[in-house]
């Protein structure tokens, strides 16, 4: 062989367009997992733009490795590079069905890797059916044969790491847009707000959790704790503080009142109505029991306003 390793990379020809590639994806998923998988894609792209290495190219040149474009791995450039350099095996991660003239050429064969635990979800975005679902997430190298995804399973393994939250990098997208945060404003005063109103209602309902943007003014409190409010009343719990004398503002925020306290008790109570009224409030169990786990949680970790001593041990247990 010429070389130790090699890649190779899809080109041009292999990408749909026009519109014929996003109303595919329409008519498969169904509008809902479309805008799913689109929000999921989206987050995929932010964290290769913040990764190290941004690309085939970069990765190739650092470490020194050939790079070659091909139109598919099935074409006649990428089967004659096979032979010539007698290649043993070849690591695959693309969607492209391998034909049977490129299969049987390397000596060992050829392993793909699935980002799921085979045999469930064989084909196409395998790790978004898997999250979508709900069942156990985990990883697959198989060798490849005719069929999709059919091939003997070599190793296997469960991600065992849960995915604590996802942080909203609002300077990052900021960047994107060519913007810096103007001072006086709140995020949610600026272009951002639609999307981060758009990652909650997306990622939350899916079991992530995500935390809000940094505040980079440290001579504003005020408009501090004005974000912090709107960040849980968006959802957004977590905040990274970009210096020390912020952290008590974003804790002071984070405890919860006595009469949010009191109803998220109600509503956690076996003995709770399906719907009563508490504070000229409607309190509905089955609606609001996700939203009186959290403040039960809050008040735990940072305590109720106007109370400087509170029996932890007394709220309601939160799962």
């Amino acid at each position: 062989m010429t070389s130790s390793a090699c890649i190779f990379l899809p080109g041009s020809g292999a990408v749909c367009r026009g519109y014929r590639f996003p109303y595919g994806y329409l008519r498969v998923f169904g509008p809902v997992n479309c805008l799913l998988l689109g929000a999921y894609s989206m987050k995929t792209r932010l964290m290769q733009i913040c990764a190290p290495v941004r690309g085939w190219d970069q990765l190739a040149s650092r470490h020194q490795v050939p790079l070659h474009h091909a139109e598919t791995p099935n074409s006649q450039h990428v089967c004659e590079w096979v032979k010539e350099n007698g290649v043993d095996i070849i690591l695959i991660m693309v969607w492209h069905i391998l034909k049977k003239e490129i299969i049987e050429l390397p000596r060992i064969g050829i392993i793909n890797k699935h980002s799921a635990l085979l045999p469930s979800y064989r084909g196409v975005f395998p790790f978004f059916w898997t999250r979508l679902k709900g069942d156990p997430m985990g990883i697959t190298f198989h060798e490849v044969d005719a069929g999709i995804d059919t091939g003997a399973i070599l190793l296997q393994e469960r991600y065992r790491r849960r995915i604590l939250a996802l942080r909203i990098g609002g300077n990052d997208l900021f960047s994107l847009l060519g913007m810096r945060r103007p001072r006086g404003r709140t995020v949610y005063q600026t272009p951002l707000a639609l999307t981060i109103s758009q990652l909650v209602t997306t990622f939350r309902p899916h079991g992530f959790h995500l935390t809000a943007p940094v505040f980079e003014y440290l001579d504003s409190p005020r408009l501090l704790e004005r974000e912090v409010r709107a960040d849980l009343a968006h959802g957004l719990f977590g905040k990274t503080a970009i210096h020390p004398r912020q952290v008590p503002i974003i804790e002071a925020n984070y405890r919860v009142s006595a009469r949010d306290l009191h109803m998220a008790e109600e509503i956690l109570a076996h003995a709770a109505l399906p719907v009563f009224r508490l504070h000229e409030a409607m309190c509905e169990p089955a609606t609001h029991r996700p939203w009186a786990e959290m403040i039960c949680a809050r008040a735990r970790l940072y305590g109720v306003v106007g109370s400087s001593r509170f029996r932890r041990d007394k709220l309601p247990a939160c799962p």
